[in-house]
């Protein structure tokens, strides 16, 4: 086959590929069957951790009390509204209580028993419950938790272009990324899984034989594996250079809320959080300007211009925790616009080590086919090395 014609087949894979994204609503997005019992699991949890107050203790009776309803959750746990049926509105009172679920993504355990993923999750949401930047958190259970209910709307385009709403989510990461969390400040804790999860999947996936059978170009003429050295390599650098902070590690509108009746906001989903470096959440966000949840044909970074908006208003943000932060060379924002577009491509490595790893279908509705996985791989890899050279060219990378 010829350049051209690869490139057309490849293109028809890909837009096959995307297709089946388009009519998925973020906010339908669940993982795994409602149990039978959850009513009656909910209402033992209510009767323990609600016990104080007031108008819980005294409408609470009986399962026939409760409205219990699935929502979203992500793609990673089981999330679930729990109301009283007496309440005068939906919000008065509510709560959520969240079932965890295995993680999609966390370092491998060598002793089953010593998992202490799910202990850093409870610090977390403690410490964020009480900086009021995240749901008030009323109780920790073994397998999940219970926070408040906020009805809400995820932070999308209409949203971005709100500069009220955009100036507060800025002020907002830069109380997040600033909070002393007491868990391993490991700034390559990150890195160690995406590095691992890609050697792994390209292997068990066979990435080379299928990439030969679709003739995938980008895997093809390029060495996946050795470019993934490259960038292990570059970035354990790279953030030696950088200020750690505590990082979000999935700052995407479906975990920033915009409360209802109000221009307040909270953050949720904290269990893929840990240490890092600021480009990473920022290039997160701003990596869905413009654009749909799930719009994957369409991933970058905005203009330099929408970029040096938001970390302007970032800086202003820092400025009220910690005056003169802007003035220092290593916080100036021509630094963090390059950390952001760093950013985008540990972003791009992210998506293609967790796609990589899959053993089984994210999304309920799309079967679990591994040529599609190896096509959306080959896509993220063609963006990722376009960017790369892109960022050589700007002398952010020296290569």
């Amino acid at each position: 086959m010829t350049s051209k014609s690869i490139d057309e087949a490849e293109k028809k894979l890909e837009k096959e590929l995307f297709k089946q994204f388009k009519d998925i609503n973020p906010d339908d997005l669940i993982r795994g069957k409602t149990p039978d019992d959850i009513s009656n699991r909910c209402f033992k949890l209510v009767q323990i951790y609600m016990a104080n107050n007031d108008q819980w203790k005294r409408l609470c009776k009986t399962t026939n009390d409760l409205n219990v309803r699935r929502i979203s959750g992500g793609l990673t746990n089981q999330l679930y509204y729990v109301g009283l049926n007496n309440s005068i509105n939906e919000t008065d009172n509510a709560i959520t209580i969240k079932f965890y679920q295995s993680k999609h993504f966390k370092k491998d355990v060598i002793d089953d028993d010593s998992d202490d993923e799910r202990l850093s999750d409870t610090i977390i949401s403690i410490i964020i419950s009480e900086r009021g930047i995240g749901p008030k958190v009323f109780g920790i259970l073994p397998d999940g938790i219970i926070q408040s209910y906020h009805e809400h709307e995820q932070f999308r385009p209409k949203h971005q272009h709100n500069d009220r709403l955009l100036k507060k989510l800025a002020y907002l990461l830069a109380q997040l990324n600033n909070l002393d969390i007491p868990i391993a400040k490991d700034k390559f804790y990150l890195l160690d899984i995406i590095t691992s999860y890609s050697h792994e999947g390209y292997r068990r996936h066979n990435v080379s034989s299928l990439a030969k059978e679709l003739n995938l170009r980008y895997l093809l003429e390029n060495d996946f594996l050795a470019e993934m050295d490259w960038f292990d390599s570059f970035i354990r650098h790279y953030l030696d250079q950088c200020p750690m902070v505590f990082n979000h590690n999935d700052f995407r509108g479906s975990n920033i809320m915009v409360l209802k009746d109000s221009e307040e906001m909270l953050l949720c989903d904290f269990e893929y959080s840990s240490y890092g470096f600021r480009g990473n959440d920022i290039a997160t966000f701003l990596m869905e300007w413009d654009r749909n949840f799930l719009d994957f044909d369409d991933t970058g970074l905005p203009s330099d211009d929408v970029i040096e908006k938001f970390i302007q208003l970032y800086l202003e943000g820092w400025e009220q925790i910690d005056p003169g932060y802007s003035t220092r060379a290593e916080n100036s924002c021509q630094k963090i616009m390059n950390e952001t577009k760093i950013g985008c491509l540990f972003v791009l490595i992210n998506i293609m080590a967790v796609t990589l790893h899959q053993k089984e279908s994210i999304f309920a509705d799309i079967p679990f086919e591994p040529k599609k996985i190896i096509t959306g791989v080959n896509f993220m890899f063609k963006r990722y090395l376009n960017f790369k050279n892109l960022l050589i060219e700007e002398k952010i990378i020296d290569y």
